[in-house]
């Protein structure tokens, strides 16, 4: 009996989605209220209905999804389809029967399509269907009742639930008109439904909505034909574009919006030539312009050789608040977006002795590239005897593959020069090129002749040993060539790239999460720390209390680690909050927060955004951490709205660490600027031990203490 109820929770979230993924949504609350908009007009409401509930029985009788499944994936084109059809059938007086097969069979028609059509779009576009398969059975289904004399496509409207059509400009009326069209509703009041609707889903989407209906409306309002055609459907289609483009295919930004008007445009373009074609058949184009702008246009964009602005998402469909918070907070506080990132090729300390756009060599279509050597601390990059290729700290150093790759090329048997001259006639000497995949390789030069180990065509993983530095080619002393280029071949143009988790020498050891090492510039490659997760007493099933003083009150907090069905790492205070975790390569990142900011788990995420760990020192580091982690929800949300058109808010976090016997000690100072002017600081320090996790940790904000903590020992709980 539980099982079945269980299923039948699942099939009703599963209707519901099927409403709320039309507008790139999965919440049952706006699925409610579309259901509800959709029943302005009930005959059309309940042809949907049916046609969606079967949609839905079927996927899981035919195995497309599980009874326990809660997606509305497989049945929103069933769900499109049939309000299409309740809405051109003739009356409610006709042949019901004839009326429910007609659903049953559209239903059944448009769910295989999708089927079929998201399998294609997926592996030749790497893109979902939409409601491509909505608007292909739907045309076919026109056509086909063109057959039956009598039969009238745009027959009389259905009587509606809420006949209201409020006095307001032409605009604002048939803006919310468009947006009922979506679901074929032709009333105010069903408009007006799912504009709430979109509004629970996506603040920025519904400012999206207004973009892309603008556009179309001001367009066709200047060339004069505003008055010939159905604007419902213009606007219709230039709502979705602009909503699948300036928010969910991209990360919501200035230049999202613009593309999104540009696809708007697009949009009625398409819609107006489909119409030409359509309209003597009385067949409207349904949303086919909708799906072929943004099919078109998405996948131009990802052509690119750089995924960078606009930055199209690779990361699933969400609203446009959750895909900016994500690409925020996990993309680009991590890398460099549109470039290859790439690990240093060695281990221990080098020094750049020729960077990118370098005075020697490193010039054109070569700009992009790193020459390293080995210097010891008096400055020199030899011991002994100058003309002595033994006697340089870098010779017969050990080169390692940066990423993983294919080995495309392998040139190797080419003597070393004496110290000071050069080979040009075999410019890069022996060395091993890289291929990473998407047209990207990586080029390793000068090596040390039969130092070379893998062979063309194996596949190496990353920090696998290729050789050893030489001074094969064109080397006057030993040193490595390193570079990323866009070809097998040595010579090929090289690319721009970023070199990741690396720190810098100099007065303060500096980590860097991504950076272009620049010339004379000391590097040397994170030796990440084994088994972090188990020295911060992270393991899952780990369990940590304290004693806590937050605003004068004192109390006892539990923390117990926990992870998801999907893998993700969390940390759960008995205060009501959880905070979001990652520990990989001897790095330690918060990537969220949520719940009460007076626990000390909110103190921890404020203080540790971010650590790189390293056995024998400590290291400065900057940050820029998740918003919510600081900002309460209604203030995220708000910033979530404003950022992609102003970045009115910066959060920058500034951290060193020291390094004690067996503990960390780790000092942060979090700066809040509003348009560039410092608002709010917080500082303080959180003390670590190892194969013991938090030791004790104080937060404070100017002079005052938000939350000190220190942990219970276990003899002390017992």
């Amino acid at each position: 009996m539980k099982q079945t109820l269980g299923h039948g929770g699942a099939a009703a979230r599963s209707l519901l989605d099927t409403y709320s993924t039309v507008l790139f949504s999965d919440r049952w609350t706006v699925g409610l209220l579309v259901l509800a908009a959709t029943m302005i007009d009930p005959w059309v409401g309940v042809s949907g209905l049916l046609g969606a509930t079967w949609a839905v029985l079927l996927s899981r009788v035919l195995g497309f999804d599980t009874w326990d499944g809660r997606t509305g994936v497989f049945a929103f084109n069933s769900m499109l389809t049939c309000l299409g059809a309740g809405y051109f059938f003739p009356a409610p007086q006709a042949d019901v029967a004839m009326w429910l097969g007609l659903v049953v069979f559209a239903s059944t028609l448009a769910m295989l399509a999708f089927v079929a059509f998201n399998a294609l779009s997926l592996l030749h576009l790497r893109l979902p269907s939409m409601s491509l398969a909505f608007s292909t059975v739907a045309i076919l289904l026109s056509f086909f009742a063109l057959v039956f004399e009598g039969f009238e496509l745009f027959g009389g409207h259905h009587e509606l639930l809420v006949v209201w059509e409020p006095n307001m400009p032409h605009f604002w009326l048939w803006y919310f008109k468009s947006l009922g069209s979506i679901f074929f509703q032709t009333g105010f009041a069903a408009g007006l439904l799912v504009a709430l609707a979109l509004a629970v889903a996506t603040r920025f989407g519904l400012l999206l909505s207004l973009v892309g209906y603008a556009v179309s409306y001001l367009f066709i309002d200047q060339m004069g034909m505003l008055g010939l055609y159905d604007i419902s459907y213009i606007g219709l289609n230039g709502i979705l574009v602009a909503l699948a483009i300036g928010g969910t295919f991209l990360v919501p930004s200035r230049t999202a919006l613009l593309l999104a008007a540009v696809g708007a445009l697009t949009s009625v373009f398409m819609t107006l030539a489909l119409q030409s074609i359509f309209y003597r058949y009385t067949i409207p184009p349904y949303a086919f312009p909708f799906n072929l702008t943004v099919l078109l246009l998405v996948f131009a964009l990802g052509q690119r050789l750089r995924n960078r602005r606009p930055y199209v998402v690779d990361y699933g469909v969400r609203s446009p608040e959750e895909s900016l918070r994500y690409f925020l907070s996990r993309i680009l506080r991590f890398y460099q977006t549109g470039a290859p990132q790439f690990y240093l090729p060695f281990k221990g300390r080098w020094r750049v002795t020729q960077g990118n756009n370098g005075d020697i060599t490193h010039k054109l279509q070569w700009a992009y590239a790193w020459d390293f050597e080995v210097f010891d601390d008096d400055g020199a990059n030899y011991r002994g005897k100058v003309d002595k290729l033994d006697d340089y700290y870098a010779y017969r150093k050990p080169v390692l593959a940066s990423a993983d790759g294919w080995v495309a090329r392998v040139v190797d048997g080419i003597d070393d020069n004496p110290v000071g001259q050069i080979n040009t006639r075999e410019n890069w000497g022996n060395l091993v090129v890289l291929h990473h995949g998407g047209g990207v390789y990586s080029m390793y030069c000068h090596l040390r002749p039969g130092s070379v180990r893998p062979r063309e065509g194996d596949w190496v993983r990353r920090g696998e040993r290729l050789g050893a530095v030489g001074n094969s080619g064109r080397s006057a002393v030993p040193h490595l060539h390193f570079n990323v280029q866009l070809g097998p071949e040595p010579g090929s143009p090289t690319l721009e790239s970023y070199l990741v988790n690396y720190r810098s020498e100099g007065e303060h050891e500096t980590f860097t999460g991504f950076g272009i090492p620049g010339e004379n510039e000391e590097v040397a490659p994170l030796a990440r720390v084994r088994n972090l997760q188990d020295r911060l007493h992270l393991k899952v099933e780990d369990t940590s209390r304290f004693r806590v003083n937050s605003g004068g009150h004192a109390h006892t907090e539990r923390w117990d680690t926990r992870v998801d069905l999907l893998g993700n790492l969390q940390v759960v205070s008995n205060r009501h909050s959880r905070l979001s975790f990652s520990v990989f390569d001897g790095i330690y990142n918060t990537l969220g927060f949520s719940g009460n900011r007076r626990s000390a788990l909110w103190a921890l995420g404020a203080l540790l955004t971010r650590q790189p760990f390293e056995e024998d020192r400590g290291l400065a580091w900057s940050d820029e951490p998740p918003f919510r982690i600081f900002l309460p929800r209604w203030q995220e949300e708000l910033l979530m709205l404003l950022h992609p058109l102003l970045k009115p808010l910066r959060l920058k976090a500034v951290s060193h660490s020291q390094r004690e016997k067996n503990r960390w000690r780790v000092c942060t100072t979090v700066e809040l600027r509003l348009f560039g002017r410092l608002v709010r600081t917080w500082e303080g320090f959180v003390v670590i031990e190892q194969f013991v996790g938090v030791r004790s940790l104080e937060l404070r904000r100017g002079d005052q203490v938000i939350v000190q903590a220190t942990r219970i020992e276990e003899e002390e709980t017992t």
